[in-house]
């Protein structure tokens, strides 16, 4: 019979020691138990880094592929995360990373689902509000302007919404009342919330700048608005009141606008141009096709209407400079659409009516 040697002796008791561990970890319920995430091991679905991942390792990929712009491998990589492990804590994030990369795709629907999605609350790492305002820019970009604005004004409903992001909230809440044709309503929240945006830009603090830009292109168009219903008619003193009413509204509409330009958001500049131009040409030609003055003889309606011709050119001047603008503007921010179709159709029409007039 071999004897067993000392160093045979030690290593046998290990291996005893070793054994009796792990047969005696169930029985002593001593400590917590350490549960570790699943971990898949298969092909490679990407072909990228090897053939080992878990929840955590797909959204790292996911993370890196939103980094890089690359929308198409974000969307495969967040997908499978909450297809394999739906459960993980790691999976409310993928879900809202998932909704904004169908966003940057221009999936507004797709996008607006996956928020959809999202339990109450919507898990770790996410916040109700932001899943709120993302749900209602979807809507929004939807056009789906009543479910809009109820899911902006649950938002300011909302307790303990940061003030940056209740701002956000309440200035596209004035956006989407103004789509609902609820003028009123819009200029109250859009006053309110533009008035606070001044205040934190004069701090440094830029944030939404296109949705802000947004609404001051709506406040805009609410003076807009009034600024085309004022009629010029009636005796002179009417005439005079009507006329520095309609001034007054088109200055105040000229006024947002301008603020809107400055925050240098390429869409809302030319619309915004393209109303202010269109504000000076429609004043020059509503005031010189305005009927003359009741009270004047047929010598100095003539002499009038030499001199209203006379005073209206500077108008017509900043129309057509306006337009010019817009149009070099457009093309330097590689802008297309109907705002610069408009503005090419006025310009060339104003143009023309320009070389006609006396």
């Amino acid at each position: 019979m071999n004897r067993i040697t000392r160093n045979q002796a030690a290593l046998c008791f290990v291996v005893l020691a070793v054994w009796l561990l792990a047969a005696g970890c169930g029985s002593t319920s001593v400590g917590a138990r350490l549960v570790l995430p699943p971990t898949t091991i298969v092909g490679d679905p990407h072909g990228l880094r090897g053939d080992i991942y878990d929840a955590y390792e797909l959204f790292d990929r996911g993370e890196e592929a939103f980094v890089q712009a690359q929308w198409p491998r974000a969307q495969v990589l967040y997908e499978r995360l909450l297809r394999e492990y739906p459960q993980s804590d790691i999976a409310p994030m993928a879900r809202y990373n998932l909704a904004l990369v169908n966003e940057r795709q221009g999936n507004w629907g797709d996008a607006l689902a996956v928020y959809e999605g999202f339990g109450m609350p919507p898990g770790k790492g996410v916040r109700l509000e932001e899943v709120r305002l993302r749900k209602g820019i979807c809507l929004s970009r939807l056009k789906r302007w009543d479910e809009a604005q109820a899911v902006f004004e649950s938002v300011l409903r909302q307790f303990g919404v940061p003030p940056l992001e209740y701002n956000e909230a309440r200035v596209r809440l004035g956006i989407a009342a103004f789509h609902n044709e609820r003028e009123v309503l819009a200029e109250h929240y859009l006053s309110q919330a533009l008035a606070q945006y001044e205040i934190n830009a004069e701090r440094g603090v830029a944030y939404a700048r296109a949705a802000f830009g947004q609404g001051y292109f709506v406040m805009g168009e609410i003076y807009f608005r009034r600024f085309e219903q004022v009629e010029l008619a009636g005796d002179t003193a009417m005439l005079s009141r009507s006329l520095r009413e309609k001034a007054e509204a088109f200055v105040i509409a000229r006024e947002h606008y301008t603020r809107a330009i400055r925050t240098y958001e390429p869409g809302v500049v030319v619309s915004s141009l393209f109303r202010i131009g269109m504000g000076y040409e429609l004043f020059y030609r509503t005031v010189l096709a305005a009927p003359d003055p009741a009270e004047l003889t047929a010598n100095e309606r003539r002499a009038y209407r030499d001199k209203l011709a006379e005073k209206l050119k500077p108008l017509l001047d900043k129309a057509l400079a306006a337009y010019r603008r817009n149009l070099d503007l457009a093309q330097q921010m590689n802008v297309s659409g109907s705002w610069v179709e408009q503005t090419q159709k006025r310009y060339r029409d104003l143009s023309d009516f320009a070389q006609q007039a006396p």
